[in-house]
C-alpha cells in the first residue's frame, strides 16, 4: 500500500487548488480581454479549465449578461412608457383647445401646422411619430406659454428617477374670446 504523510496531503491539497486557482484567474483574463464573446477566449478558458467548468462559467457569464439586458430593457421601456403618456396628455389638451376654441379640424390643421389628416391622426391617438418637442410646438402654436419647471424631489429616493408631470392649464371662460381664426 501507498501511504503518505498528513503534511503531504495537505500540501498536494494546497498545490492542487494553487493551481486551479492560477487556471480560472488565466481563464478570467482571457474572457476579460475576449470580451466573453469571442469564440477562442472561451475556448482557450476550456482547455484551462476544463470544458464542463468553462461551460458552466460561459453559462453563467450569459445569465448575468441577460440580466444586465433585460434590466436595462426593462428601465427603456418604463422611459417609453412616461414619454407616451405625456404625449397623450398633450394631446389630450391640444384636443381640449380645439373644442373650447370651437375649431374644426381643419382649422386645427392652419393653426398648428399640420395637415387636417394629420390632425384627424393625432385627435385619434396616433402620435407616436410626433416627439415630445413638437408637440409642445403645438401647443404654442395655439398662443399657449409652456413652462418646464425643475425642482428638487419633495421625497428623495435613492435609485429612482425623478417624475415629469403635465398640469395644464385651467380653461379659460367660454373659449370664444380665444378662438384663432386662419
Amino acid at each position: 500500500m501507498f501511504a503518505i504523510s498528513a503534511e503531504t496531503a495537505i500540501l498536494v491539497s494546497i498545490l492542487i487548488a494553487l493551481a486551479c486557482l492560477i487556471s480560472l484567474i488565466i481563464w478570467v483574463a482571457v474572457v476579460a480581454i475576449t470580451e466573453g464573446e469571442s469564440a477562442v477566449g472561451w475556448l482557450i478558458a476550456s482547455l484551462l479549465v476544463g470544458p464542463s467548468v468553462a461551460f458552466i462559467l460561459w453559462a453563467c457569464h450569459r445569465l448575468g449578461r441577460n440580466a444586465r439586458r433585460g434590466r436595462e430593457k426593462r428601465a427603456e421601456m418604463e422611459r417609453r412608457r412616461e414619454d407616451h403618456f405625456l404625449k397623450a396628455q398633450i394631446v389630450a389638451e391640444l384636443y381640449r383647445l380645439t373644442n373650447e376654441r370651437k375649431l374644426t379640424q381643419r382649422s386645427a390643421d392652419v393653426v398648428i401646422g399640420i395637415s387636417q389628416r394629420e390632425v384627424s391622426r393625432l385627435f385619434e391617438g396616433h402620435f407616436r411619430e410626433y416627439s415630445i418637442e413638437r408637440l409642445i410646438g403645438f401647443l404654442t402654436a395655439f398662443d399657449q406659454d409652456v413652462e418646464i419647471v425643475v425642482r428638487p424631489r419633495s421625497t428623495p429616493r435613492p435609485k429612482t428617477r425623478g417624475s415629469v408631470t403635465f398640469r395644464p392649464a385651467k380653461p379659460t371662460g367660454t373659449g370664444a374670446e380665444n378662438v384663432l381664426l386662419p
